[in-house]
């Protein structure tokens, strides 16, 4: 008799003159192997963080910088300020990550920015700079959270804005928390897919093509602020692998 428990087959004999019970074991590889729902391998640890951890240049292998000001932890209520409202300042946090981009990733956090203020904050990826403050300045994938242009999303790869702006449908500066989500999805070497979405809503789609053989290792969350300023903060941040996002989120 074949008895079906979980990923296992259990195989019962009967034998005459009294009961032999004979369990044959066998592990199904290739059903967990091809489990829609299980992590892929994204090639270094995930990164999970969030304000009620602490500082995460000290809990989660953080590191700091910025121009004219350096981004650092406040408190479990607004965690990372990577600008105060200061002219011409930039903060970051980033980490130093041997992702694999051939692989799908998911990006997720949380991040505040004052009311009508400028310029905006970069979620950015796979790049070859610690930072990445106005998208043009190195290698890698970036998502423009922009403020001061009217409340739009821009997508970069290599420095070089990807399709058209996007309106993000949500206001972005008005001091309350944003959850974002960044979804990178490798196809083939010739097509890999972001998708932003903010409070699980959608917000864009692009396609951004070639581009893994030029990724660096650097991943974070900058944030920028010129003529005009304005408070950014993050309060979590974490990557890990998409499978099992895509798999649900599927039609």
């Amino acid at each position: 008799m074949l008895v079906e428990m979980g990923l296992f087959k259990v195989q019962t004999v009967n034998m005459h003159k009294g009961m032999f019970m004979e369990n044959q074991v066998e592990a199904q590889v290739d059903l967990i192997h091809a489990n829609p729902l299980a992590n892929q391998n994204i090639g270094d640890d995930p990164i999970y963080w969030d304000s009620s951890m602490g500082d995460p240049s000290a809990v989660a292998n953080a590191i700091f910088d910025g121009i004219n000001f350096t981004a650092y932890y406040s408190n479990v209520y607004e965690g990372v300020y990577l600008t105060e409202s200061t002219n011409d300042t930039s903060g970051y946090m980033f980490w130093d990550k041997n992702f694999d981009y051939t692989k799908n990733l998911i990006l997720e956090g949380a991040f505040s920015a004052g009311e009508g203020g400028a310029d905006g904050i970069v979620i950015y990826f796979g790049s070859t700079a610690q930072k990445t403050l106005n998208t043009t300045e190195s290698n890698g994938i970036a998502v423009f959270f922009d403020e001061y242009n009217g409340d739009i999303i821009k997508v970069y790869k290599d420095g070089n804005q990807q399709d058209i702006d996007f309106d993000s449908t949500v206001v972005l500066d008005d001091y309350r928390w944003r959850n974002y989500t960044v979804v990178y999805e490798y196809v083939d070497d010739s097509n890999a897919y972001v998708t932003v979405l903010i409070e699980n809503v959608f917000m864009c789609r692009v396609n951004v093509g070639s581009w893994v053989s030029s990724a660096g290792n650097y991943v974070g969350v900058s944030a920028w602020c010129g003529a005009q300023s304005n408070d950014h903060l993050c309060k979590s941040f974490r990557v890990k692998s998409a499978t099992p996002w895509l798999t649900m989120n599927r039609k």
